[in-house]
């Protein structure tokens, strides 16, 4: 009879699986088990991880395992259930979840939850929200009007909107009017055109936030659970589209109506965290499969099934099982002295040395040398404090102790949680009876550090090497699926089959992938070039444009002149003068709430007041400036017009930072005046705000040179040049020259023109004598006014060699097309989203070192 049944016993544990069941968590010790029924992998993240583990599992399909009976246990579900499901879904392989996704991941759930995040109305909440709720904006704008959440978000951010209904109508009023009259005035039909629908779509925008705003109002204060119940469900039909798990969120919001009986009002922070946990404890629907599906599940979810092959992942440092820290509130010590003294009776056959275990902790019996009280004993066998003393009785027939109270439920400390999941880990691995994949990220996805596996994937490998191992030894029982060697039917679809053809070299095969995808043939030239050893046109190297195209850019022969500002932009960044001044681009900043006046908000500000005030003094006959109470009250009331217009159309919520900072702009023009009175007796201002080559006549009557001027550059050509002075002040023997600086003075090393990023003094000082010829300058400066420090020019120098050189580099370098990448700008540029990290940037400069090109620009940094 036992042949006759031996075809339909189950085939024997292999060893690997066995040595697990037995071993696991007890010293190990034996000979190695390399029988390839436990599997050690690792791969760069998460993403990667799940790859690997699914290509195992159809390496086990192809084998003969149905689907139905292969598990994959997941230890941080959270994190794990959504890249699976995701994958599953997207390459074909039916699966079940158990327990399915929480509801919250559907969209309407989630879309329900965004719009409760809209209170207050954050802007970056009300934009996520219009973005990814399937809102029926139909019902709310017509059919006239169509909806744009991008353009929107781009409306609400230049018009400066943080928060508030307030700030919505006025920011986006303001916009509104303001694009309007910029229509009116543009004579470009298609730019008329389009600043006319960006006022419909401003306007549409502001009626959208005032009908949420209208919702997140009816959903405050105190109502019975029946009545929050249909506004909820309005809400719902009024919000949120038809979506697959809408019925189930109006399930959910319809059972609010029967906790009546639990009790009669409750407030809406009562409402929404119980919506919240209902969404986190009911499951999202899913479709129906037919035949047999690989589950997937959490740890407790998948107790007790049985599979031929289980995969679990995750399993690295500080995610599984996590770290473990002592209670702050409670600590393990005052837990268990909480629970007093250990019963007196022992039950039938417990020896003493167990009965001590018990009592005393992991630290009494089978505990690791090492462990004492106050250490987490990964490989005690002691059963946890928390459970009861019936529960910890050796035998069913052991006798309890002559009492007919219970004994209490004890508090778990740090390592019997530690124990519990150590149990429930053993439980997974004992669930497999072919097959088991234990795997670990070795990167974080986010910051690119390595990570370690934890310490259940070290004690399994241990186990099945029979000796406790170091680093490096386990680093040699780990597998890692290298991306260069997969053939191409383990590759899961389309995009990493492509990838493996390119790794493997196939020219043919990358040059047939980039004929049918534009957006492959450039990323895979732009990765080969920006790699290499030479400065190419995806490092901003633009040295072959078309010639009506290099006549822009080239500084000698562009219709506009140059400006000071402009070559200091390329002289700290070629990259960053491509992006801004040849391409055009603006910095997309996310508005927020003012708690200060921004630097460059400074700098133009304390120019306007000071312009202001000099000129009138000038009017008045009242130079040089005396510093009298009048003087004071008078800068003052221009400091306080200017803060006013400063944030007209976005008024500060933070009063009290807000109102710091007006103090101390009001200290810092009146310290100002304070200074310019003390120098009074050197030089006395008399023109402000001096244009050269700006073409029309500035304000205030001051003389101004409709002309560019033109430098020459010693060679035939010449450069031609606009700007503004800031100040000329006037003395005996000539003129003063100065340019206002807001911030820190630069260290004085002797450099002048620092490689072009200081050149709006040598400038003036040309323009200067062009406008006034009669009258030398006798001086230059820049006045730092933050310190009151000026930094001297020597007037000679702009007529110098090393001035003529410097400019001749600059231009040379622009017009050969040569918008270098420069890492030392990084810290202060709003690009760096557009030319990726700082670090990187320096590696691909150091390959590139010995290009001409690159060579040439970095030396400009050593001029002047």
């Amino acid at each position: 009879a036992d042949t006759r049944l031996a075809p339909l016993a189950p085939p024997p544990t292999p060893e690997g699986i066995a040595r697990l069941r037995q071993g696991l968590f007890e010293p190990p010790g034996g000979s190695p088990v390399e029988d390839g029924s436990v599997a050690l992998i690792t791969v760069p993240g998460e993403a990667a991880e799940v790859r690997a583990i699914v290509r195992r599992l159809l390496d086990e399909a192809g084998r003969g395992v149905p689907f139905e009976e292969m598990g994959v246990v997941l230890p941080r579900p959270q994190v794990y259930a959504p890249l699976f499901t995701d994958l599953f879904e997207r390459i074909g392989i039916p699966h079940r979840l158990h327990p399915s996704l929480p509801l919250h991941f559907g969209r309407s759930a989630r879309s329900l939850l965004l719009l409760f995040r809209c209170r207050g109305l954050r802007r970056s909440a009300v934009m996520e929200f219009l973005t990814f709720a399937p809102v029926p904006f139909v019902e709310f704008l017509g059919d006239e009007d169509e909806a744009h959440p991008p353009r929107w978000d781009a409306i609400s951010r230049d018009a400066g909107i943080v928060s508030g209904l307030d700030r919505w109508i006025i920011g986006l009023r303001a916009h509104a009017e303001a694009e309007r009259a910029a229509a009116e005035r543009e004579r470009d039909p298609d730019r008329r055109q389009r600043r006319e629908r960006l006022v419909r779509e401003a306007t549409s925008l502001l009626r959208i936030v005032e009908l949420l705003s209208a919702t997140l109002d009816s959903l405050s204060g105190s109502e019975p659970w029946p009545v929050w119940s249909s506004r909820l469900q309005a809400v719902c039909a009024q919000w949120i589209g038809p979506e697959v798990d809408r019925d189930s969120v109006q399930g959910v919001i319809a059972d609010l109506g029967g906790l009546g009986g639990v009790a009669s009002r409750a407030a809406w922070e009562e409402v929404e965290q119980v919506l919240e946990a209902r969404f986190e404890w009911e499951r999202l629907p899913l479709a129906r499969t037919e035949g047999g599906a690989v589950h997937v599940g959490a740890l407790d979810a998948m107790a007790g099934l049985p599979f031929r092959v289980i995969a679990i992942p995750g399993l690295v440092e500080g995610g599984y099982p996590g770290v473990l820290r002592p209670d702050p509130f409670l600590l393990d010590e005052e837990r268990e002295a909480l629970e007093g003294p250990a019963p007196v009776s022992q039950p039938v056959g417990e020896s003493s040395a167990e009965r001590a275990a018990v009592e005393n902790g992991p630290a009494a019996k089978g505990a690791s040398p090492g462990a004492t009280a106050g250490q987490l004993s990964l490989f005690d066998d002691a059963p946890p404090r928390w459970e009861t003393g019936a529960s910890r009785a050796p035998s069913l027939l052991a006798r309890q102790p002559e009492t007919d109270r219970p004994d209490p439920p004890r508090l778990p400390t740090t390592q019997d949680r530690l124990l519990q999941a150590r149990r429930l880990f053993h439980r997974a691995v004992s669930q497999a009876t072919e097959r088991v994949v234990l795997s670990y990220p070795r990167a974080d996805a986010r910051t690119g550090r390595e990570r370690l596996p934890s310490l259940f994937f070290a004690a399994a490998a241990s186990t099945l090497a029979g000796r406790p191992l170091a680093g490096a030894d386990l680093e040699r029982l780990v597998v890692e699926d290298d991306p260069a060697a997969l053939p191409l039917e383990a590759t899961l679809d389309a995009g990493e089959r492509d990838r493996a053809r390119v790794r493997a070299g196939d020219r043919v095969a990358a040059e047939a992938i980039a004929a049918g995808s534009s957006f492959f043939k450039q990323a895979r030239l732009a990765a080969q070039a920006r790699w290499s050893g030479r400065l190419t046109r995806y490092d901003g190297l633009l040295s072959d444009l078309p010639d009506e195209v290099a006549e822009k850019i080239d500084p000698l022969r562009r219709t506009r002149a140059m400006s000071a500002s402009r070559l200091a932009v390329y002289a700290r960044c070629g990259f960053q003068y491509l992006l801004q001044h040849v391409l055009h681009l603006e910095p997309t900043l996310e508005p927020e709430e003012r708690r200060r006046i921004e630097p460059l908000e400074r700098g133009t500000l304390f120019h306007d007041v000071a312009e202001r005030f000099l000129r009138e003094r000038r009017d008045a006959g009242e130079l040089p400036v005396q510093d009298t109470e009048e003087n004071r009250a008078r800068i003052l009331d221009m400091a306080e017009e200017g803060l006013e217009q400063l944030v007209e159309g976005s008024p500060p919520r933070f009063t009290l930072l807000w109102g710091r900072e007006k103090r101390r702009f009001r200290e810092y023009v009146v310290s100002w005046v304070r200074r310019e009175a003390a120098a009074g007796a050197h030089s006395t201002p008399a023109q402000f705000e001096v244009s050269f080559g700006l073409g029309q006549r500035p304000e205030g009557g001051e003389p101004h040179d409709p002309e560019p001027i033109e430098i020459p550059l010693g060679d035939g050509r010449a450069l031609r040049v606009s700007g503004k002075i800031d100040r000329i002040d006037r003395r005996a023997d000539g003129l003063v020259l100065r340019d206002y600086k807001t911030g820190k003075a630069p260290k004085d090393d002797g450099r002048v023109f620092r490689g072009g990023r200081q050149l709006q003094i040598p400038f003036y000082i040309l323009a200067t004598k062009r406008l006034f010829p009669d009258e030398p300058v006798t001086q230059a400066f820049l006045d730092y006014v933050d310190g009151g420090r000026q930094v001297a020019f020597d007037p000679e120098a702009a007529s110098g060699e090393t001035f003529r050189t410097v400019l001749k580099r600059l231009v040379d370098l622009i017009a050969g097309g040569a918008f270098v990448q420069e890492p030392t700008a990084c810290d202060w540029c709003d690009f760096t989203a557009v030319c990726g990290p700082k670090g990187l940037l320096q590696r691909r400069q150091q390959i590139k070192i010995r290009d001409a090109t690159l060579q040439s620009y970095l030396r400009l940094r050593d001029l002047g």
